[in-house]
């Protein structure tokens, strides 16, 4: 179950999602750009996903926001199907448990020696899955913040609508 803590986080998330009043593209492709740079690059996602925000003219602080999705409750299993996938792409003979052997040496003591100890086959089926599920969830977090912010909208201009002739009955009723 999630903890207070990550409610919370997911809330404040979403209130920024609906509550952004930039386009509905910017909005939606800065949650893309976050989400596709929290899978595709294990290091530096704050920086390249504000580089791409700026780039593609996006919500930069949603774009910095979403690349939480890795944290350290998803990459254990986030990193390990991006390598799967890439090793099936690329044809490796690398299984689950290897990759998950791996992850867990860097993960127990991590410093550059273990990092250079992980293997090329390892690092290059990340480097081919990593950006091809950074780039699925990109595109499902693009559509997704579309309808949900289209659903947003909708329902605001009927209460809006609904307030207004509230209001107008009212003032009739006074006259």
């Amino acid at each position: 179950m999630l903890s207070k803590k990550h409610k919370r986080t997911i809330k404040r998330a979403y209130v920024k999602l609906l509550g952004s009043h930039g386009t509905i593209y910017a909005t939606s492709m800065g949650v893309a750009i976050g989400l596709f740079c929290s899978i595709a690059i294990p290091f530096f996602q704050f920086v390249l996903a504000i580089i791409l925000a700026f780039i593609l003219r996006a919500n930069k602080a949603l774009s910095v926001l979403f690349t939480f999705f890795s944290n350290p409750y998803t990459t254990p299993f986030l990193y390990p199907a991006a390598c799967l996938l890439g090793a099936k792409i690329l044809g490796l003979d690398l299984t689950l448990d290897e990759i998950n052997q791996s992850f867990k040496e860097v993960f127990s003591s991590f410093s550059f020696d273990t990092m250079s100890h992980i293997g090329w086959k390892l690092l290059l089926s990340y480097f081919v899955g990593g950006p091809i599920m950074g780039i699925v969830f990109g595109i499902i977090g693009y559509f997704g913040s579309v309808k949900l912010i289209n659903n947003y909208k909708k329902r605001r201009a009927i209460r809006r609508n609904a307030k207004i002739a509230l209001n107008k009955e009212k003032s009739l009723q006074v006259k």
